[in-house]
């Protein structure tokens, strides 16, 4: 069979640029470790001659779109940066640039490790905003779970944790979303120390084992002063970000409540802030990556970025 179609050109062109080193770091051990990115976007013909090393026209104007870093869950475990990619598409086809970010896992790291990682990235970006046409003052920080609370965190915009590299640019972001981030590191370190003491902790068998535990290290004498300092939800101040925070009403490894709370307490604050509960949805179960969903976030950046 031969025949003719005329598809127009209303779908844009997706480009993944991959294995971007962004920073040079050690882990635990000493060892050199390089932390890499995948951008994303629809970059158009300027920027694709740009990135292939081929020069662009004299007086081509560049493209200069709002930009979201995804951070990955698991626990702070570790998982592959590009591991969810698939399911942000509709970000890059919505004219962001989506950058999908690797941090030190616990293993590699301990906090403020994975801080320090989330936030040079962030000044990465903005240090190569013309290379990835990306508006430098319109940046977004995402993740789910681990990685929602990562992004809430750098979102209060502390100015703190803050490496030498491209440390002539600023670490704020404009914006959050997080997707049932466990924000209050406390809460969760008080119930499973205390479910260790009675012997019911179930998974691990001693605190240390435990996701926190084990981001956290260090010395269970001053271990809840360390997750006070890498709570989201115990570093609110004038200076956050805008939050978006999704949660599912069924989620059994962090309670919904914990999401209300950080709400009801960047409200407090005057942050402006939106929580969706969702319905039948557990710890990032499909529900978190329907149209609907996505229609949600696209419509909350566009008002926010």
């Amino acid at each position: 069979m031969k025949y003719t179609i005329d598809p127009g050109r209303n779908e844009k062109v997706i480009t993944v640029i991959d294995n971007i080193v962004y920073s040079h770091v050690t882990d635990t051990e000493g060892n050199p470790l390089d932390l890499k990115m995948s951008v994303t976007a629809s970059f158009g013909n300027s920027e694709l001659m740009a990135l292939r090393g081929r020069k662009v026209p004299e007086g081509t104007e560049r493209s200069k779109l709002p930009c979201v870093i995804w951070f990955n869950g698991g626990g702070w475990r570790g998982a592959d940066k590009n591991m969810q990619l698939a399911d942000l598409m509709y970000i890059a086809r919505s004219g962001y640039v989506l950058a999908c970010a690797y941090y030190r896992s616990s293993a590699q790291g301990h906090f403020p490790d994975q801080l320090i990682d989330a936030l040079t990235a962030v000044r990465f970006l903005k240090a190569n905003a013309v290379k990835f046409g990306i508006d430098p003052e319109r940046i977004a920080v995402m993740g789910r779970s681990a990685g929602g609370q990562l992004a809430s965190l750098v979102g209060t915009n502390m100015g703190r944790y803050v490496s030498d590299e491209y440390s002539e640019y600023a670490s704020d972001v404009k914006a959050v979303i997080d997707m049932f981030g466990p924000v209050d590191l406390v809460s969760m370190a008080e119930e499973h120390l205390e479910q260790e003491r009675l012997g019911t902790l179930q998974r691990w068998s001693r605190f240390e084992e435990t996701h926190e535990g084990a981001v956290l290290g260090g010395e269970r004498s001053d271990v809840l002063e360390r997750a006070a300092e890498f709570s989201p939800y115990r570093n609110i101040t004038e200076k956050c970000a805008d939050h978006l925070i999704l949660h599912g009403l069924e989620d059994n490894l962090v309670p919904y409540q914990m999401s209300e709370k950080y709400y009801e307490a960047l409200t407090e604050q005057g942050i402006p802030a939106d929580l969706v509960l969702i319905e039948h949805a557990g710890h990032g179960t499909p529900e978190f990556f329907q149209k609907e969903t996505g229609d949600i976030i696209i419509g909350w950046l566009k008002q926010h970025l």
